[in-house]
C-alpha cells in the first residue's frame, strides 16, 4: 500500500485512532460485527489492523487459492457463482478448514471464524471472480512447486 510507510511513523494515538476508524469501517462496508471488539492497546495490533486490511483487498489470494484447490474444479471453465451458490456449504467448510493450517492474525481468523456465511460467501465470489486468473496462477504455481 503507498501510504503504509507514511502511516507507520506517526505515533501511536494516531495510529490507533486510525486503526479504530478502519475497524467502524469495516463493520458498516461489510456488516460484520467484530467479537471481541478490538481495543488497539499496542502497535503490535495496529500492524494486525492493516494486514488485515490489506487481507481483505488483496492479500487473499494465496488463501483462496488453496480453498479453490481443495475444491478442485476448473476454475477458468466453472461459473464462480453458480458454483458457490450450489456448492455452499462445502466452500463455506474449506474456508474456514483452511483457518486452521495458516498462522492467521486474530483479526483475519476471527473474521473468516465467525462472518456470516451469506456474505462470506458473497465476498469470496466477488473477490474470486475479480482474481480468477491470480488465483488460478496460484494455484498452478503451489502445483509446480510439490
Amino acid at each position: 500500500m503507498m501510504f503504509m510507510p507514511r502511516l507507520k511513523i506517526l505515533h501511536f494515538p494516531k495510529q490507533r485512532d486510525f486503526c479504530l476508524r478502519i475497524l467502524h469501517a469495516i463493520t458498516k462496508i461489510y456488516e460484520f460485527e467484530f467479537s471481541p471488539i478490538p481495543e488497539i492497546t499496542s502497535p503490535l495490533e495496529v500492524m494486525q489492523v492493516y494486514e488485515f486490511v490489506e487481507f481483505l483487498n488483496y492479500d487473499y489470494i494465496e488463501y483462496f487459492g488453496d480453498v479453490w484447490k481443495y475444491l478442485n474444479p476448473n476454475l477458468l471453465k466453472i461459473d464462480v457463482e453458480k458454483f458457490c451458490k450450489r456448492n455452499s456449504d462445502k466452500v463455506i467448510r474449506e474456508i474456514e478448514d483452511q483457518i486452521e493450517s495458516r498462522d492467521l492474525s486474530e483479526l483475519i481468523s476471527n473474521f473468516l471464524r465467525t462472518y456470516n456465511k451469506s456474505n462470506m460467501l458473497d465476498w469470496f465470489i466477488g473477490k474470486t471472480i475479480e482474481s480468477k486468473i491470480i488465483i488460478v496462477l496460484k494455484i498452478l504455481e503451489g502445483v509446480n512447486d510439490e
